[in-house]
C-alpha cells in the first residue's frame, strides 16, 4: 500500500524520500524522482512529514521509536508523522505521546481501498488533521476526521468488522439457498 500512496504524492508534485526494508520495492518510485533513504531516520531527516504504511503494530513501533534509526530520531520539532497502517489504538496512542514529547504532530490514518480513491479515517488533533488533509487528499477520495488519537484505528477496525460480517452473512445466505435446492452454478439466460 505504501508504494502507490507515495506514487500519488510524487504525481501531485511533492518531493518524496522513501525507505523500505527491501530497497527494490521502491525502484519505481525512485525512477519517478523519489530519493532513497537508508533508514527511517534518514527519511525523516529529509522530510517535513513522514508517512508509514507497514504490516502491523510491531513494525510501526520499530520504525518510529528505534532510538538510533527510527523516525522520531530524525524528525525535527514542528514536523509531522502520519501512520496509515491498520494499527492498534494503544500503539498509536503510545507513539502519539512520544511524538508530542518531541514536538511532532501526529495522526493515525488507516485506509480502506486503493489509492487514489481510497477512504482515509484519521484520528488526532483537529488542527493537525486540517493541516495535513491536503496531503491525504493526494492519496484518497473519502477523508474523514474520526476524532481523537486512536479514533482512526478504531474506525478502521469497525469497518473491517462490518465488512467481514457482511461477507459471512452473504455466504450463509448462499448456503441456505443451495440447501433449498437453488443451483448456484447456473448463469442467467
Amino acid at each position: 500500500m505504501g508504494n502507490p500512496m507515495a506514487r500519488c504524492l510524487i504525481e501531485a508534485g511533492h518531493q518524496v524520500t522513501v525507505h523500505d526494508l527491501r530497497r527494490e520495492a521502491t525502484t519505481n518510485l525512485c525512477d519517478l524522482g523519489a530519493r532513497w533513504a537508508e533508514t527511517p531516520r534518514a527519511a525523516a531527516e529529509a522530510s517535513e512529514v513522514v508517512f508509514t504504511s507497514l504490516p502491523g503494530p510491531a513494525e510501526v513501533e520499530q520504525a518510529v521509536l528505534d532510538p538510533s534509526t527510527g523516525i522520531l530520531a530524525g524528525l525535527k520539532p514542528g514536523g509531522g508523522y502520519i501512520d496509515m497502517t491498520t494499527n492498534a489504538p494503544s500503539v498509536v496512542r503510545r507513539i502519539a505521546d512520544a511524538c508530542r514529547a518531541r514536538g511532532v504532530e501526529t495522526l493515525d490514518a488507516p485506509v480502506s481501498g486503493r489509492p487514489p480513491g481510497m477512504t482515509i479515517m484519521a484520528g488526532g488533533d483537529a488542527t493537525t488533521f486540517a493541516t495535513y488533509r491536503p496531503l491525504l487528499a493526494c492519496m484518497g477520495r473519502n477523508i474523514f476526521h474520526a476524532g481523537e488519537t486512536g479514533a482512526g484505528c478504531i474506525a478502521k477496525l469497525v469497518t473491517q468488522y462490518l465488512g467481514y460480517s457482511n461477507f459471512v452473512t452473504a455466504l450463509e445466505g448462499l448456503l441456505i439457498a443451495a440447501k433449498a435446492g437453488i443451483a448456484m452454478s447456473r448463469r442467467p439466460s
